[in-house]
């Protein structure tokens, strides 16, 4: 007989949150070597003992579902939907508050579950914690990360961007050094910043040249998240080469050239490695 587990099924549902129940029976078929049957049977099971829950079209705006497929069911954890109810409630209070103190008081418990901040309907509740002056780098940091995946991999948009690029560029003035503990904290902010084509990752980039690791810098500039940004801005890019390049200094110029290759690679447009380097 074929055992399932149900800390290897929540870990995959956790990961994506909700799942339409076909991924989830795909899922076991392949990681238990099952039958089609034998999977439906352990997904009912877990959700007739209140493990798992069962989400249908009447339920998609309860947990922000966007799904065209009104036939589509969807699997979910019973403690996510808990956390998303709690997470929610707290980033509502936070909107609403008035008072710095008790601010900070819903901030410190926001933190508790930055891991699980995914789950926030509303992105632009989740600028209200960047809004505020605080110092919390943990919860900063995913924030941003809850962000990137918000705007950059499900296309959620911000309603004032003009407003979110002002607080990104103060984030950025405060967070503009590599931090060894946070590495990827400033790349958060350039990332949302080169979504919505800042000059200011320029400016940043033209630092990061002369005062950052080499390594981090090829690194942080040759990711998806910023090759439109990069492939885009070839000019500036051009322009900044040779302004390197009159003031004798060939490292970075050599790698700005490093980073538009990685870019046209990325972005399936590579030329022999011999014409450009």
């Amino acid at each position: 007989m074929v055992k399932i587990d149900i800390p290897k099924i929540s870990k995959f549902i956790r990961d994506k949150i909700f799942v339409p129940k076909t991924d989830l029976i795909n899922f076991i078929m392949d990681n238990y070597k099952c039958s089609k049957p034998t999977a439906v049977r352990h997904i009912q099971h877990f959700i007739d003992s209140k493990e798992l829950i069962k989400i249908t079209k009447d339920e998609y705006s309860v947990y922000d579902i966007i799904e065209k497929d009104n036939r589509i069911v969807y699997i979910g954890l019973k403690q996510n939907k808990e956390i998303i109810q709690y997470i929610n409630n707290r980033l509502e209070e936070l909107s609403k508050e008035k008072s710095e103190k008790n601010k900070m008081l819903i901030l410190r418990d926001i933190s508790l579950y930055r891991d699980d901040l995914i789950y926030a309907k509303n992105v632009d509740d989740l600028i209200n914690i960047l809004k505020l002056n605080i110092n919390d780098k943990e919860l900063i940091n995913s924030v941003g990360y809850t962000l990137v995946q918000l705007i950059l991999e499900n296309n959620i948009e911000v309603i004032n961007q003009t407003e979110f690029r002002t607080i990104l560029k103060k984030l950025l003035e405060k967070y503009n050094k590599y931090d060894s503990e946070f590495s990827n904290l400033k790349r958060w902010i350039l990332y949302l910043l080169a979504h919505y084509d800042d000059k200011q990752v320029l400016i940043q980039l033209e630092d990061d040249l002369i005062n950052e690791n080499e390594d981090y810098v090829k690194h942080t500039y040759s990711v998806k998240y910023i090759t439109n940004y990069i492939h885009n801005h070839r000019e500036d890019l051009y322009k900044l080469q040779q302004k390197f390049n009159f003031n004798g200094l060939t490292r970075q110029t050599d790698l700005i050239l490093q980073i538009r290759y990685n870019v046209n690679k990325l972005l399936n447009i590579k030329k022999s490695e011999s014409e450009i380097l």
